[in-house]
């Protein structure tokens, strides 16, 4: 989706990548449109009513009142997180309260400020939600594919500019979950996990369903897929990713009361590290945690690394 100026009408463009042309799509979308997710997940904006929709191929495809999905006063200008899991046609994802804001902080209560719901791909038919719970973990899972939330409880302090987030009474579970149904499959009690509450160092991804988390009872590696629990293996490498920063001549729409910011995250950046997170320069991360985070092809997983990119072969 693209504007010819600022605060103009949102339309969508597909570009030939032969020619370089830009051809647009029929439907327009308010000027105060934007993705908020992949495979064509979109707010329309448009507060206090504020709507998700679908849309694709020039059309919306469905639209539905994000209070439909979350309580009263939720909204993604306050954050949000979501997922396209696609083996199950859902759109799985969190966005949260306004908290308590002042101009320069803002104070969360994680578990009536946090919700989780999904919705129907094909309809927008809301098919679970509710609170307490962030899917993906607000990103802090870097395998956004699988179908995984933290259950949150305490407190949440952040600062802005420098950022610094804190943490008070806070306990975390991480869950894997039934994508249409929201139902727990399996659970793994994390304690005060500040890494996967939201904190400002990620999980790092030891394979393509496996990742290395910080639990209360230390470092440990789980399978994504049913939970399994271990313990790294002495002297083994990882990916830990991070999200590039730049400045945008465009601010983040702020709620009233807050500066806008101009500092946005771009895409991941990869660095080898051991299980504490810390940059390593022994060893390679295994060939499943660079397939997980590269982009895959000819037997290459390429990983953008902030010297450059890196092509691993995976076989």
């Amino acid at each position: 989706m693209a504007t010819t100026e600022t605060g103009g009408e949102m339309r969508g463009y597909r570009l030939d990548v032969g020619t370089g042309a830009f051809t647009p799509y029929r439907v327009a979308l308010p000027a105060t449109a934007r993705a908020v997710g992949e495979a064509g997940l979109h707010d329309l904006g448009g507060r206090p009513d504020e709507r998700l929709a679908l849309v694709r191929d020039g059309a919306i495809r469905w639209q539905r009142p994000l209070t439909d999905a979350f309580p009263a006063g939720f909204s993604t200008s306050n954050g949000w997180n979501w997922t396209h899991l696609a083996a199950a046609g859902v759109f799985a994802g969190s966005v949260f309260s306004r908290g308590v804001r002042t101009t320069t902080t803002v104070d969360f209560d994680l578990l009536p400020d946090s919700g989780s719901a999904a919705l129907d791909e094909a309809t927008g038919a809301v098919l679970w939600r509710e609170v307490g719970t962030v899917v993906s973990c607000a990103g802090q899972v870097p395998l956004p594919y699988e179908p995984v939330r933290c259950r949150v409880s305490g407190r949440e302090h952040i600062v802005f500019d420098p950022l610094k987030i804190t943490f008070e009474d806070l306990d975390v579970t991480l869950e894997g979950f039934d994508p249409r149904t929201g139902k727990t499959r399996w659970a793994v009690p994390a304690g005060a996990s500040e890494q996967l509450a939201g904190g400002l160092e990620r999980a790092a991804v030891a394979g393509e369903h496996t990742i290395v988390a910080r639990l209360g009872s230390g470092d440990r590696m789980i399978d994504l897929t049913d939970g399994t629990v271990t313990v790294p293996p002495a002297g083994a490498a990882f990916w830990c990713l991070k999200a590039a920063q730049f400045d945008y001549h465009q601010g983040h729409v702020a709620p009233a009361g807050t500066p806008e910011r101009f500092r946005r995250e771009g895409g991941n950046l990869a660095t080898a590290c051991d299980a504490t997170g810390k940059p390593t320069g022994y060893g390679r991360p295994p060939a499943g945690a660079s397939r997980a985070v590269g982009a895959v092809a000819g037997g290459y997983a390429v990983v953008a690394t902030a010297d450059g990119f890196q092509g691993i072969a995976v076989g």
